[in-house]
């Protein structure tokens, strides 16, 4: 598999404090597509104390951010920048935009607002680690989500950590309200208006079925009316129309044709579920207090958020929530985590599926076993509220003695004792990683 880059764009020698803007536009018109004369004029002008490679990591990251192409050409976005050059209020509010609208700069935006909100501590360390948790992929070392607020900076969109909503609302032309609506849509919801601003208008069902194939997301087209229409239309995204045929149209409404709209949905489509979401950003004691909720929606939300930050725990980047579709057989799998390609030198895939019933049995098991085959997992991970049977376990261990899989299984009991000490999170990964090398230790195999 090949290794996958940011979702924020490389900043390598690219921040303000590092470059002049307007002095870079205009090194890479005069250069005009040549590569090696860009390379050696940044490394004379800009970087001259530096090594070479920092003014190729320059370019890189230009290029990261649309500004010049492969050939360090100027795009037409780079373009529009160099037309505004000696404008400087101008240029620095066409790059803020860009970086939101198309660099997924609205997810920090949102990130740090929803730190302060929960009134974490924001570092570039923990503002990475929110990212990861909301399923934005930074590496753990990464420093370009600071570089790119300090781009952002230079707008008056931040000062420090600190958002500026007025010049926020200011530069997208859409307010907090709107885009907090946004942000709290399903994923359902985001994918079908996604597919909605696609198509311009058409059917609901259209709608869902290019939604379906298009993000691999399955509509109960019974429950479309309750379940994405309606609430879409009270939010004021989409407009209605019943025809004699009992058929739904659909048409955006002016807040949805807003130019930061599409970009925006792009951007969110990649974070967890709204209603999951909600629960990251509880702290860690009350997501355990929810496990125990009466409300099996509630225990079943705070169950998922649990398995997130048990993985993240250890450093695995999440990939993807309740997956179903062709890729799973039609099965749901809870949760896909991957490990980090830059702090281990192995690849690997762990499955995780989160079981709010009271007993675990061996079918449970085989089902996630079977699903590795689809997957090309290596590790399932199940979690539960109630107890694994001894069946179950017996069967775990069966299948790790002879594959290559591993099956780490958490019940009830090791929830309870994650309540009193949350350390015992990093225990309960210890002891099934030892039961695991145990029964694949080669002397008792041979």
């Amino acid at each position: 598999m090949s290794k996958k880059r940011s979702d924020i764009p490389m900043a390598s020698e690219f921040s303000p404090e590092q470059v002049n803007l307007k002095e870079v536009l205009e090194i890479a018109n005069a250069c005009n597509g040549d590569k090696v004369k860009f390379d050696n004029v940044i490394h004379t002008k800009v970087f001259p104390k530096s090594t070479f490679k920092t003014s190729q990591n320059c370019r890189l990251s230009m290029t990261r951010y649309l500004i010049i192409d492969d050939t360090t050409k100027l795009t037409a976005f780079g373009q529009s920048l160099f037309d505004v050059r000696n404008d400087e209020k101008e240029l620095y509010s066409r790059l803020a935009k860009h970086i939101l609208e198309n660099l997924n700069g609205y997810i920090l935006v949102n990130t740090v607002r929803e730190m302060q909100k929960g009134k974490e501590k924001i570092t570039l360390p923990t503002v990475a680690k929110k990212l990861r948790e909301k399923g934005i992929h930074v590496k753990d070392t990464a420093t370009h989500h600071g570089k790119m607020r300090q781009w952002l900076e230079k707008a008056n969109i931040f000062s420090g950590w600190d958002i500026n909503e007025v010049e926020l609302e200011n530069l997208t032309g859409t307010t907090k309200e709107d885009l907090e609506a946004l942000k709290d849509l399903t994923k359902k919801q985001r994918a079908f208006i996604h597919s909605l601003w696609v198509l311009g208008s058409g059917e609901a069902k259209d709608i869902a079925m290019h939604a379906s194939m298009t993000k691999q997301i399955e509509f109960n087209e019974k429950a479309l009316s309750t379940e994405i229409v309606t609430p879409l239309e009270k939010k004021g995204f989409i407009s209605v129309t019943k025809k004699a045929s009992r058929s739904t149209f659909i048409t955006p409404t002016a807040l949805m044709e807003k130019e930061i709209m599409l970009p925006l949905l792009e951007s969110l489509l990649k974070e967890v579920s709204s209603d999951l979401h909600r629960f990251l950003e509880k702290p860690l004691d009350e997501v355990l207090q929810d496990v125990d909720s009466t409300d099996t929606h509630i225990k079943g939300l705070a169950l998922e958020a649990l398995a997130i930050r048990l993985m993240n725990s250890i450093n695995l980047k999440y990939v993807e929530t309740r997956m179903r579709n062709a890729t799973t057989g039609g099965a749901e799998v809870d949760l896909i985590f991957e490990s980090n390609a830059a702090q281990q030198l192995f690849f690997s895939r762990w499955q995780v599926q989160c079981k709010n019933t009271k007993n675990v049995s061996l079918e449970d098991v085989a089902k996630e076993v079977g699903l590795t085959f689809h997957l090309k997992s290596n590790v399932i991970v199940i979690i539960t509220t109630g107890k694994i049977g001894q069946a179950a376990r017996d069967y775990s261990k069966g299948v790790m003695a002879n594959s290559n899989l591993v099956l780490i299984l958490i019940d009830g009991s090791d929830l309870q004792k994650l309540k009193n000490d949350l350390g015992f999170m990093r225990y309960i990964l210890e002891r099934e990683t030892r039961t695991a090398s145990s029964i694949k230790d080669l002397d008792n195999s041979i």
